[in-house]
Protein backbone atom coordinates (compact mmCIF):
# COMPACT_ATOMS: atom_id res chain seq x y z
CA UNK A 1 0.00 0.00 0.00
CA UNK A 2 1.61 3.25 -1.06
CA UNK A 3 0.69 6.74 0.38
CA UNK A 4 1.63 10.08 0.01
CA UNK A 5 3.27 12.55 2.58
CA UNK A 6 2.31 16.41 2.23
CA UNK A 7 4.60 18.96 3.65
CA UNK A 8 2.79 22.00 3.59
CA UNK A 9 4.99 25.32 5.19
CA UNK A 10 5.51 26.15 8.45
CA UNK A 11 3.92 29.15 9.64
CA UNK A 12 5.75 32.26 10.12
CA UNK A 13 6.12 34.36 12.51
CA UNK A 14 3.64 37.73 12.41
CA UNK A 15 5.18 40.21 15.42
CA UNK A 16 2.65 43.52 15.67
CA UNK A 17 3.46 46.00 18.62
CA UNK A 18 1.02 48.72 19.12
CA UNK A 19 2.73 52.32 19.50
CA UNK A 20 2.29 54.16 22.06
CA UNK A 21 0.13 57.55 22.71
CA UNK A 22 -0.18 60.41 24.72
CA UNK A 23 -3.35 63.12 24.79
CA UNK A 24 -4.78 66.00 27.23
CA UNK A 25 -7.94 65.05 28.43
CA UNK A 26 -10.76 66.38 26.16
CA UNK A 27 -8.83 65.96 22.81
CA UNK A 28 -9.77 63.40 21.12
CA UNK A 29 -8.22 59.62 21.09
CA UNK A 30 -5.59 59.80 17.96
CA UNK A 31 -5.74 57.17 15.57
CA UNK A 32 -4.27 54.09 17.02
CA UNK A 33 -1.21 52.42 14.94
CA UNK A 34 0.93 49.53 15.23
CA UNK A 35 4.50 48.35 13.70
CA UNK A 36 3.83 44.83 11.91
CA UNK A 37 7.15 42.44 11.33
CA UNK A 38 6.44 39.34 9.37
CA UNK A 39 3.63 39.63 7.05
CA UNK A 40 3.89 38.10 3.66
CA UNK A 41 3.04 40.79 0.90
CA UNK A 42 -0.25 39.90 -0.39
CA UNK A 43 -1.48 37.82 2.61
CA UNK A 44 -5.01 39.13 4.03
CA UNK A 45 -4.64 39.71 7.67
CA UNK A 46 -5.75 42.95 8.68
CA UNK A 47 -5.13 44.78 12.06
CA UNK A 48 -7.39 46.63 14.59
CA UNK A 49 -6.26 48.73 17.32
CA UNK A 50 -8.39 49.21 20.11
CA UNK A 51 -8.60 50.97 23.94
CA UNK A 52 -10.89 52.16 26.45
CA UNK A 53 -9.80 55.44 26.62
CA UNK A 54 -12.35 58.30 24.99
CA UNK A 55 -12.28 61.95 24.62
CA UNK A 56 -13.00 62.03 28.57
CA UNK A 57 -11.68 59.47 30.28
CA UNK A 58 -9.83 60.63 33.56
CA UNK A 59 -5.89 61.04 34.21
CA UNK A 60 -4.40 57.98 33.94
CA UNK A 61 -2.61 55.00 31.73
CA UNK A 62 -4.97 52.65 29.01
CA UNK A 63 -4.26 50.01 27.31
CA UNK A 64 -4.14 49.58 23.77
CA UNK A 65 -5.40 46.43 22.53
CA UNK A 66 -4.75 44.48 19.28
CA UNK A 67 -7.43 42.34 16.90
CA UNK A 68 -5.88 40.37 13.71
CA UNK A 69 -7.92 39.05 11.83
CA UNK A 70 -8.00 37.94 8.12
CA UNK A 71 -8.40 34.72 5.84
CA UNK A 72 -4.52 34.46 5.47
CA UNK A 73 -4.14 34.80 9.80
CA UNK A 74 -4.03 31.16 10.34
CA UNK A 75 -0.69 31.04 8.39
CA UNK A 76 0.91 32.62 11.26
CA UNK A 77 2.14 32.45 14.37
CA UNK A 78 1.05 35.69 16.09
CA UNK A 79 3.13 37.69 19.09
CA UNK A 80 0.97 40.88 19.97
CA UNK A 81 2.22 43.49 21.85
CA UNK A 82 0.08 46.34 23.57
CA UNK A 83 0.69 49.63 24.05
CA UNK A 84 -0.45 52.10 26.44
Amino acid sequence: VSGRLTVGAAPGLLTVRANSFSKKYGEDIPELTGVVTGLVSGDNVSFTYLTSANKFSPVGLYDIRILVSGTDAGKYTISTIGGV
